[in-house]
């Protein structure tokens, strides 16, 4: 069996040839503009805030000023987050990558902006000497 890169390009001596169409072939726009949207979305998921915020879980339950167990709620988000990530991998199938990623990036952004804007107004609380309202708020989010 004839290789299909063998046939497409053929092999010089020195193997220069391979090498300057692979380069050509990898340089093309329809293989860098995915390559450059995944880099992009790989690179937000990361710096969006995921890690720590599954890292520090307890803590940021604590700072909530709940009276909850924090660490059986934690048990509890883990589960959650394994509920969905199940029921995104059902819909992906139906639904298709573009609309899940959109959802999915909208649901982080409202929880992400909720959470940030209940610690933020914990503190401003702390320094009025005022008690955080809704403790449960942070799990809930």
């Amino acid at each position: 069996m004839i290789d299909h890169a063998n046939k497409t390009h053929p092999v010089s001596s020195n193997g220069d040839s391979n090498k300057t169409h692979a380069l050509r072939d990898i340089l093309q726009p329809s293989i860098l503009k995915p390559f450059f949207i995944l880099g992009v979305y790989f690179f937000l998921y990361q710096f969006s805030g995921v890690n720590p915020l599954t890292f520090y879980t307890v803590e940021i339950i604590q700072e909530s000023g709940t009276n909850m167990n924090t660490h059986t709620v934690t048990i509890v988000l883990g589960l959650v987050r394994l509920g969905f990530t199940v029921l995104s991998c059902i819909l992906m199938r139906r639904l298709g990558r573009r609309p899940m990623t959109f959802i999915s990036s909208v649901g982080c952004g409202v929880t992400m902006i909720g959470l940030g804007s209940y610690m933020y107004m914990g503190e401003q609380w702390a320094a009025e000497g005022k008690e955080k309202s809704a403790p449960w708020f942070p799990v809930l989010d």
